[in-house]
């Protein structure tokens, strides 16, 4: 018998299920048993060893052990689907929370398939074994034994062979493990490789189209499904043969004591009833060895796809919070400070920004520029606490922002991003992430405010239009001032603007720095940009290049040095 500690306490995580499912197992056994006690002594009554019992009231105390122990049965299978089902809602719960409190700075390095496996396909595999293994476990440490004790009261040599057998059967189980873990290791991976591959290919599929590779990655992905058909052909195989073994103790174990038993009859040590008895015994013993055996194969994939779960629920936080944090003041933005701020992503080889000290004062506009890959989204994913620094630290108002509670912290932030997200839903889902809350005529002003409201109104279901998955029924320009009304919505005092017009044409781009206009007033503005026109309104302007601050100022004193900065607005004016 194996059994996987975490996995028992995610079966013990619904107890009501469990011992309801445990009881209910324990109960069809003990009607078994009394089913084969009671047949052994009819047949003794007819063979005249049982004289004075009355067969009739036997038989029918027979049938109705038939009755109860179906129901019994039955009544179990519903606990244990339930216990199942409850298990896993509550781990998918828990996961969910999990990994929406690690954030980004954990998902950096995850690919998208890898993870919707283990929420999905992962937690599926768990309900053979939380559901059926883990009760079966406690059922098969009770049951034998008990039965195994009445067996030797009646003959002790053919209790020893019922209980070295039983040792037979549980014992295979782990002799198999090692070979059962790699093959299941092995077919979990692979499992996981092809899902993530299916998803990018989804999500792709414009690229794939555009490119005109999609042929070729339907065969990369068929020649991996291939892979995984060998991987479970491999398990399967692995699986059946320990299955095998178990059937051998366990025929053989039965037959054994057939024999012995039919000995110890004509030696006159036994009579036919108990004979029959011991029978009837013996093989209720075996049944919930061979149970469980049968329910950790079919819990097997539980246990491999384990390690993406446990590693999830106990993933180490990105973002530190030491105790006795509170909240910052709300309703005013905050004047934020780094000092020697520096952030390296896991596994890479160099900082992706270095040594940073930069101040961002409170109710003023700050212009973050560079080329790709200067490290300026990496410095405003650490501003809005999506990670922490693995060198230096940041303040609010003096205060380390380990000081403070992340979530009252980020609620003091609004983001529009180069890259809006949109979930699938309608305009008026996606704008009240901002504000739950939020009235159908708040929702009309501040879509007023960000200049796509006469848009809105013109669709023919108005706030109630489904904008797709990722918002691909909207244009660009109409995503960003989507965008622009949900910060607006949200009324946060600091304002971040990660590239907000980078993908849109002149006319969009007009509409939508309107809109930002009247979004910026009386915020603390964080603008990233490599764009001059995204800038020219901020107060302080800091260059970067490969993580470092290379040059600081307003734009005019910039312009005026004739540095790094002026060199890349000259290099923007040639190219326009």
């Amino acid at each position: 018998m194996m059994l996987h500690r975490r996995l028992v306490a995610l079966a013990l995580s619904a107890p009501g299920w469990f011992l309801l499912t445990v009881a209910l197992g324990l109960a069809a056994s003990v009607s078994a048993v009394l089913q084969g006690v009671l047949t052994g002594e009819a047949v003794g009554a007819i063979m005249g060893v049982r004289p004075g019992l009355d067969i009739t009231l036997v038989f029918l105390g027979v049938g109705l052990l038939i009755v109860v122990r179906a129901g019994l049965l039955w009544s179990a299978s519903l606990a244990s689907a339930w216990l199942g089902a409850t298990v896993k809602a509550r781990t998918r719960r828990r996961m969910y929370a999990r990994l929406l409190d690690l954030g980004p700075g954990y998902t950096v390095n995850l690919r998208a398939g890898a993870v919707q496996s283990t929420l999905g396909d992962g937690i599926e595999h768990l309900d053979p074994y939380v559901s059926r293994y883990v009760p079966q476990a406690v059922i098969a440490l009770v049951v034998p034994l008990a039965v195994v004790i009445v067996i030797a009261a009646i003959d002790p040599f053919v209790g020893a062979i019922v209980l070295l057998s039983a040792i037979g059967i549980v014992v295979v189980p782990p002799i198999w493990s090692r070979t059962m873990g790699r093959a299941g290791e092995r077919h979990w991976a692979i499992w996981s490789q092809v899902a993530s591959r299916f998803v990018e290919g989804l999500m792709g599929m414009i690229t794939l189209k555009a490119f005109n590779a999609s042929r070729r990655f339907g065969r990369e992905l068929r020649d991996e499904a291939v892979r995984l058909y060998l991987a479970t052909r491999h398990l399967l195989v692995i699986s059946l043969a320990s299955s095998l073994l178990i059937g051998v103790v366990h025929t053989g174990g039965l037959a054994l004591a057939a024999i012995v038993g039919t000995w110890r009859l004509l030696d006159g040590a036994i009579d036919a009833g108990e004979l029959l008895i011991i029978l009837f015994l013996t093989n209720e013993a075996y049944r919930p060895l061979t149970d469980l055996a049968s329910h950790w194969h079919a819990g097997f994939l539980g246990v491999s796809a384990s390690a993406g779960i446990v590693g999830l629920l106990d993933a180490k936080d990105v973002i530190e919070q030491r105790p006795g944090a509170r909240a910052p003041e709300s309703g005013r933005p905050p004047a934020l400070r780094l000092e020697g701020v520096g952030y390296r992503y896991p596994g890479a080889d160099r900082d992706a920004v270095d040594g940073i000290d930069l101040d961002i004062r409170a109710g003023r506009s700050l212009a973050i520029v560079g080329r790709s890959g200067a490290g300026k989204t990496t410095l405003v994913s650490l501003l809005l606490r999506a990670m922490d620094p693995t060198a230096g630290r940041l303040l609010a108002d003096g205060v380390d922002l380990r000081d403070l509670d992340v979530r009252a912290y980020q609620r003091l932030f609004a983001v529009v991003s180069q890259d809006v997200y949109l979930f699938h839903g309608t305009i008026a889902e996606n704008l009240r992430l901002a504000d739950p809350g939020a009235t159908d005529d708040r929702l009309a002003e501040v879509a007023r405010a960000a200049s796509i409201h006469e848009f809105i109104a013109a669709l023919p279901d108005g706030y109630a239009t489904v904008v797709g998955e990722r918002g691909v029924r909207l244009s660009g320009g109409e995503r960003q001032r989507l965008a622009i009304a949900r910060a607006l919505l949200k009324d946060a005092p600091v304002l971040i603007l990660d590239e907000p017009t980078s993908s849109l044409d002149g006319g969009n781009e007009q509409a939508v720095r309107r809109s930002l206009e009247r979004l910026t007033q009386g915020r603390t503005t964080i603008v990233i940009s490599h764009r001059l026109s995204a800038v020219d309104f901020a107060d302080h302007v800091v260059m970067l290049e490969d993580g470092r601050i290379i040059e600081a100022g307003a734009p005019r004193e910039l312009l005026d040095q004739q540095g790094r900065f002026a060199e890349l607005v000259r290099a923007q004016a040639a190219e326009s």
